[in-house]
């Protein structure tokens, strides 16, 4: 099925009113036709989001690659697209997940950050496990940001929440869980991370976790329904 839509409000005193897509999880390529993927966009076009921002693990293996990062280049976001990769990414090849990236228009953060127009600074790291990214330099990364400006931290796995929060984020989006795919697999992965699926609040810092878009391997979802995130800060 197309994955639902979900509306998250959290609020984040200092920052702007935005609103923002949260992409991840897609696994793009030989088991997702780029019909699947146009149905989903569209979903989240209607919303008409500020920002999109992008959690890794995008495309996998499979033909007509440039085809599907045409149509996400499509979007339209007024504040950008920034995004990490996820283990994915470098299973395929690091510079064809490069070279993706920048055909589908994402500014590509790896291990630091950039600016919004709107003033908020998006800060983002290589995926944690592969590239042996470390609780230190996530803090050294979030340490060189303005900390007068609002803070998003964008990390693909979920880990290091308690160090991204003591650093000054204000928020952070992870994904790679899947929510466990198929039930009751979520269990399983709540033995390798604290936190799996969902809102969460970490010291000040608001920590949203998502399902992801579509699936990998088995084209099936059981009881961990697929979604595209919108998240609305001080609506």
């Amino acid at each position: 099925s197309t994955p639902r839509v979900k509306h998250i409000s959290v609020t984040v005193p200092g920052a702007p009113k935005m609103k923002l897509a949260l992409l991840s999880d897609a696994h793009l390529g030989i088991g997702v036709s780029l019909n699947r993927l146009d149905k989903a966009l569209k979903r989240l076009e209607a919303e008409q989001p500020d920002a999109l921002l992008v959690l890794g693990d995008i495309f996998e293996y499979g033909p007509n690659r440039s085809a599907y990062a045409q149509r996400l280049a499509q979007l339209h976001t007024p504040l950008g697209a920034y995004g990490v990769f996820g283990n994915h990414e470098y299973y395929v090849g690091y510079e064809n997940s490069k070279n993706f990236f920048k055909e589908a228009g994402f500014t590509l953060l790896e291990n630091d950050s950039a600016q919004m127009p709107n003033g908020v600074t998006v800060a983002g790291v290589k995926d944690v496990h592969t590239a042996h990214v470390s609780a230190a330099e996530v803090q050294q990364l979030l340490a060189r940001t303005d900390a007068s400006k609002p803070l998003i931290y964008l990390s693909h796995t979920p880990l290091y929440a308690e160090e991204a929060a003591a650093s000054g984020a204000d928020l952070m989006f992870s994904g790679h869980t899947h929510n466990g795919q198929i039930f009751p697999f979520n269990y399983l992965v709540r033995l390798q991370f604290p936190r799996v699926y969902g809102l969460f609040d970490v010291a000040q810092m608001k920590f949203y976790i998502t399902s992801g878009l579509f699936y990998w391997g088995i084209p099936l979802r059981f009881l961990a329904p697929a979604e595209i995130p919108i998240i609305e800060v001080n609506k």
